[in-house]
């Protein structure tokens, strides 16, 4: 896989910079942001979570929802409570990671998750 667009959604700004430059060395091409009019092309979202609080990126990934991009999501995060996993289905989170997890283990799940999402198109 070389070239293929993430576009990361985070709520932290500097886990979303962090990730950027991480999965941009691996070849990647990222975007980083949550509100993005019109929705640019991606081949996935990584979601990440690092607090669980109200105001979570899903609302960043609704908001890409309802600007029309339909790339499938994956979503990484300390754990997945139940009032997010209400939330995260009609969203197209297609896989959940749960963290801490090292950048290996997060690069080789983002790669197979992609790889999936681009052969599916």
């Amino acid at each position: 896989m070389a070239g293929e667009t993430l576009l990361i959604v985070a709520d932290m700004s500097d886990t979303a910079t962090q990730l950027g430059a991480e999965f941009n060395a691996a070849g990647f091409n990222v975007i980083v942001g949550t509100e993005i009019d019109p929705p640019p092309f991606c081949d996935a979202i990584i979601v990440d979570v690092s607090m669980i609080r109200a105001a979570s990126p899903l609302g960043g990934l609704a908001a890409q929802r309802r600007m029309g991009c339909l790339s499938p999501a994956i979503l990484f995060s300390p754990r997945l409570t139940e009032q997010m996993a209400v939330e995260i289905f009609p969203l197209g989170i297609k896989d959940f990671v749960p963290k801490p997890i090292d950048e290996q283990m997060r690069l080789q799940k983002v790669t197979a998750f992609v790889a999936v999402a681009v052969a599916e198109r």
